[in-house]
């Protein structure tokens, strides 16, 4: 069970920032919050340096979480090229901001798996007060939805951890509010680039 609640996060998760970088190339556009962006790709990096550190890179894990900041580093591409009302000094200060904020949660306060759901249920908040656009996809919202599902299951029951629960309760009603929305008023989704 455990196996199979951590390959549907994981698989689920990476067909989310397949898309949004599809997409985001294609409409030129990014798909993906700024913030989010900037606050996950730090913390993926801070977590294959944590691996590199402790030497548990030659386990499976490593592996993917390689994987995933490849990902993320071509979804943080696609915000600063396609981003057009920030300037790059203002993208490399969010950056900066965002690294530090997610090193001090991490390292110092060692609140690993919390400070992923908290990046969650931030992008989940985020997609809501966005206007319509590319993030809008119907694929985008279940998939997250659904991986963050598992997550919380794996990491909330199974480990039990009530804070991850808690957390992972909030991101699926914004999650499952923000897809049925999509589903029951369709004209609101628009294929729109950034201004």
């Amino acid at each position: 069970m455990i196996a199979a609640l951590d390959w549907c996060s994981g698989i689920c998760w990476s067909i989310v920032y397949i898309l949004a970088i599809v997409v985001g190339f294609r409409k030129k556009t990014y798909c993906i919050p700024w913030l989010c962006i900037c606050l996950n790709f730090s913390w993926e990096l801070l977590v294959v340096v944590k691996r590199y550190l402790s030497s548990s890179f030659y386990e499976l894990g490593f592996v993917t979480q390689i994987l995933w900041l490849l990902l993320d580093i071509v979804v943080l591409a696609t915000w600063i090229m396609y981003d057009y009302k920030k300037t790059l000094f203002a993208k490399a200060l969010a950056f900066v901001g965002a690294f530090v904020v997610m090193y001090c949660w991490t390292f110092c306060a060692n609140m690993w798996e919390i400070s992923a759901f908290v990046i969650n249920l931030l992008m989940s908040v985020l997609f809501l007060c966005r206007k319509p656009g590319v993030w809008s996809l119907k694929s985008i919202a279940l998939l997250k939805m659904i991986g963050t599902i598992s997550a919380t299951v794996l990491n909330g029951w199974v480990f039990d951890s009530w804070i991850i629960v808690w957390l992972g309760g909030l991101i699926f009603i914004v999650d499952a509010y923000y897809f049925f929305g999509l589903c029951f008023k369709p004209k609101e989704v628009e294929y729109e680039k950034n201004d």
